[in-house]
Formats: structure tokens, sequence, C-alpha cells
């Protein structure tokens, strides 16, 4: 009877856990995600670094960067330290053995020595009755791909930034490249303006004032005669109409006025954008003081441009206004006055 007890206990504790095992639950997900099918299933995440920057520098910036950062060499070491873990992990569903071979010898009053030799060997194996080792065992995988997805994210972050930097760098010269051209072209305005004057031409210079620069100081100066193209008075709205505001023109305007300098203040009505009366009325209360403005034209807001953005693929964002009525140009007028 006793055998008998001990056997049901033996049975019983090798049956006790205290996880249940994990059931999926059942989940139907028919046409939760739509029916939307697209023949290419490659994503950007499946693409090789080499396949998406193809330009041979940034490759070998990548590839030497790769090879000596520090922070994605500690990520691998971390990498191969939990994958050792996770190997020794699994290494513990195994038996272990010790085997530690001895020997002696031993001698009595000069007599032929006595040799005695003992060849111990052990084994254990660990019976996993309460998930102890498929715990350990789960956590270490846990860590290993832990570890795995950091590599991968510091190697990504990496590769963006040298990227990022290298593309912002050619950017650069380029835009080092165009201004290059820019302030040419402003010296050879500047020694035409010259040989005009010296010709006795007179000389007029249409411009919104949007750019200033010791070249366009000199231009203007130059000049007889400004046609200064203000689009709105207001900074903000001056933004919302072109993208930019008009400091540059406003300082342009009172650099002309403050070097004596002629000009006509030439005001497009845009509908919706700067018609309205505080508009006219702020243009006077920045402007209307100037002694140097000779005279005040209104022109009507048109769409003879439109062409041009269609031929660069641009969208044009006014193609929603319509032209200005003559009541609306009347009005203006009378504010001005």
């Amino acid at each position: 009877m006793k055998k008998i007890l001990i056997i049901c206990a033996a049975a019983a504790l090798t049956g006790c856990g205290i996880y249940k095992p994990y059931t999926r639950p059942e989940v139907n997900t028919a046409g939760l995600y739509g029916t939307a099918e697209t023949a290419d299933t490659t994503t950007l995440g499946d693409i090789r670094w080499q396949e998406m920057f193809t330009d041979p520098q940034l490759q070998a910036l990548i590839a030497l960067a790769l090879e000596n950062n520090t922070d994605l060499q500690s990520a691998g070491w971390r990498v191969k330290e939990a994958e050792a873990t996770l190997k020794s992990a699994r290494l513990a569903y195994l038996p272990s053995f010790n085997f530690a071979p001895q020997g002696s010898m031993s001698s009595f009053d000069w007599a032929t020595p006595g040799k005695t030799y003992s060849i111990p060997v052990t084994a254990s194996w660990q019976i996993d009755i309460f998930n102890g080792l498929t715990n350990a065992k789960r956590k270490s995988k846990a860590l290993y791909l832990q570890s795995k997805e950091y590599e991968q994210a510091v190697k990504t972050q990496l590769i963006s930034g040298i990227a990022n930097l290298y593309y912002t760098l050619l950017m650069l010269d380029g835009q080092y490249e165009v201004t290059e051209q820019t302030a040419g072209k402003w010296r050879e305005s500047v020694r035409t303006m010259r040989a005009l004057k010296e010709a006795g031409i007179h000389v007029c210079i249409d411009s919104n004032g949007g750019v200033w620069n010791p070249a366009v100081e000199e231009l203007l100066g130059l000049a007889d005669l400004i046609l200064l193209d203000v689009k709105q008075a207001d900074p903000e709205r001056h933004l919302a109409l072109t993208g930019r505001d008009n400091a540059r023109t406003l300082r342009t305007a009172a650099w002309l006025e403050e070097h004596g300098k002629p000009f006509w203040l030439r005001y497009v009505l845009v509908p919706g954008y700067s018609d309205a009366e505080a508009d006219i009325r702020t243009l006077g209360g920045r402007l209307g003081g100037y002694r140097q403005i000779e005279r005040v034209e209104l022109l009507p807001y048109h769409t003879l441009g439109v062409h041009k953005y269609e031929a660069m693929g641009k969208e044009y964002k006014l193609s929603d206004v319509r032209e200005n009525t003559p009541e609306q140009l009347d009005r203006a007028a009378a504010l001005l006055r």
C-alpha cells in the first residue's frame, strides 16, 4: 500500500504546473482588411540598403560607418551574448555528466608501492516540473530577439543618418552653385547698368524688392526710376498669398525713400487676398507718407501666367480666383485717394 501511495504522489507531481497551456482564440478576419490586392508585394523594409542607395560614394561611406561605428559593434556583441545565453538555456534540458578519474600510490616500509585507481562517473537530469527551464529558455529567446531588433534599429538609424547628411550636402552644393551663378548675373547687370548710364540712357528697374544684397543696392543706386511691385502690405497676408514675408520688399521701399530714389508703387488687386478695405488701408498706412513715390498703379489680377505653372507641372493655387470687376477697381482707387 505504501508503494502505491509513493507512485501516485510522483505521478501527481509530474503533472503539476503553474501555467496553463496557451490556446489561441478563434478570430474571424474575413473582410476585416478589405479586398484590395496588389501585384507588387515588396515593401521598403525588404529592400537592401545597397539597392536603395546606388550612389557609389554614398555606399562607400555607409560601408565604412557600418564597419567602424562603436554603437553598432556594441549591439553586435549584445546579440552574441544573448545567443550564448539562449544556447545555455537549451542545453539545460540535457542530462549533465561528471567524470573525475583519480589515482594514488602508497608504500609501507619501502615496500613496493601499491597503486589505486578510481573512476567515478555521475549523471543528473533535472525534470522541468514547474516550467522553470522552459520559462528560462523563453526569457533567453525573448532577450535574443530583442537584441537582434536593437541591432537592426541601430543599423537603420546609422544608414539613414548618413544618407540624410549626404543628400543634404549635395543639396547645399547645388544651392551654392546656383548662388554663384546668380551673383555672376548680378555683377554682369551692374556692368550693363553702368554702360547704359555712361551712354546717357534712362534706366528703369521693375522689381518686387524680394532680393537684397550689395549688388542689388548698387543697381538701385544707378537706376533713374524703380517700379516697385507690392503684393500685400500686411506681412501675414503676404505670406498666405506668396509663401514668403514682405520684409525685404518693405525694406527696399524704405531704402528708396531714404536715398531719394523716385519710384512707382504698383499694387496687385487679388480678389480675396489683397483687395479688402483693410488691405488697402494697411498699404496706405505703411507707405502713404513716402515722398519719393511719384505714382501709384493698381494692377488688376489676371490669369495670363497660368500656362507657366502648367508647363512646369506645378499647381496653380489661385485657380479659383476670378478677375476683378470694374467696381472693385474703382473702390480700391477711391480708398487710396
